[in-house]
Formats: structure tokens, sequence, C-alpha cells
């Protein structure tokens, strides 16, 4: 495994996480709309209360994706360019130390 697809595939597990968590929020939202909309739509808190735990994932995530030759965590140039098919630029070597993402782990 080289070191860009380690961070395709911790890219990969962050969009998992996002994905989950909408996934059960709609599954909720069909199973008891009432709990949304309505008189007794105080379910409202814990829609935001999930959403900090998802986004609180998703930043632990990148917190613990490091480069594995300086142990210093790559910038979110490094997360975009894995990932979007709109980034011009391409990301190529860690920032820290220079290793190239090409390398095998």
């Amino acid at each position: 495994m080289t070191i860009r697809q380690y961070i395709v595939r911790r890219t990969n597990w962050s969009r998992g996480v996002m994905f989950a968590w909408m996934l059960g929020i709609m599954v909720l939202a069909a199973i008891e709309p009432a709990h949304w909309h309505g008189p007794s739509a105080d379910r409202v808190p814990w829609f935001f209360a999930s959403l900090a735990v998802a986004l609180a994932l998703i930043a632990l995530i990148y917190w613990r994706t490091r480069c594995p030759r300086c142990g210093n965590r790559f910038r979110r140039d490094a997360w975009f360019a894995q990932r979007s098919k709109f980034w011009s630029a391409t990301y190529d070597r860690c920032a820290h130390c220079g290793v190239s993402l090409d390398e095998p782990m």
C-alpha cells in the first residue's frame, strides 16, 4: 500500500461516517416524521448533537492520519488533491519531509 492509497482510504472512511450519519437521519425521519415536524418536534437538538458527533469523528480520522516518515499530519491540500476531481494542482509530496506519496508505507 502506498501513502497515497492510505490517504484515500482514510478519506473514504470519513465519507463513510458522513454517509452513515445521513442515512441514519433519513431512516429516523422516515420512521417517525412527528419527531421532526409538528408539536412534538423536540428532537431537533438530537439532530445537531448527532451532527457534532459525526463531524468530531471525521476530524479524529483526519487528525490521526499522519505521514509514516516524519509523523506530521498531512495538510488540507493533500486531502483535497487526493479526492477532488476539480483540484487543478497535484499533491505528490509530504509538505514537511518531502516523501513522495507514491512510496510504499
